[in-house]
């Protein structure tokens, strides 16, 4: 389908989120306050099977740090954005086809819930939303790639204002300094091990 699209070439550009944020209907005022301040890298080489997304947001309060750790839609919004960059279809003024559902990761991300604060952030597994989620029949799909050995390595950077408190984790790694925190994880894990995603960091 890729190839299909044009996306066989090799890709490597840098959008300034400001500069597309307006096409998001599905933001909020507030959040496109937040992502307006972003900038996203994307790196694609499907004959390397390589696809890297790195995105780099300032936040000014811990509401915002919340929200953009929390997803619950925004990233997806994100998502659809730079598929409209790619394919250049805005400009073109063609009609998008209908195409299959595809899984939404960042539905899953909110079986999750975030409370940031200061001193703390806390990431905790809630069931309840959790089995809502999976209970979505293109749930089947990405819980395949798992069992095939696929990995959607997803890594997080923090800096802190104060060095962390809180001990290393198999999932959370702090610098030298203790003021950055780096958590990273396979994203397909949530599909057996959901409660591995969780952490708990105090500074």
């Amino acid at each position: 389908e890729l190839n299909k699209e044009g996306l066989d070439r090799i890709i490597d550009y840098t959008v300034l989120m400001a500069s597309v944020i307006d096409s998001a209907k599905e933001l909020t005022p507030a959040q496109k306050a937040v992502f307006s301040t972003g900038k996203m890298r994307i790196q694609m080489n499907l004959n390397e099977s390589i696809l890297k997304v790195n995105s780099d947001f300032k936040f000014k309060s811990y509401e915002d740090l919340q929200m953009l750790l929390s997803g619950g839609g925004n990233m997806s919004a994100i998502g659809n954005l730079m598929k409209k960059v790619m394919d250049n279809k805005e400009e073109k003024g063609e009609a998008e086809p209908d195409s299959p559902k595809d899984p939404d990761l960042d539905k899953i991300g909110t079986a999750y819930d975030i409370v940031v604060k200061n001193g703390s952030i806390v990431k905790t597994f809630n069931k309840e939303k959790y089995d809502q989620v999976m209970s979505g029949e293109e749930m089947s799909q990405m819980k395949s790639l798992g069992g095939a050995g696929m990995e959607v390595l997803y890594t997080t950077v923090i800096k802190l204002p104060r060095p962390a408190t809180s001990p290393e984790s198999a999932i959370v790694k702090l610098s030298a300094d203790k003021k950055t925190v780096t958590i990273r994880y396979n994203y397909l894990d949530i599909f057996e091990t959901p409660e591995k995603l969780t952490y708990t960091i105090t500074y």
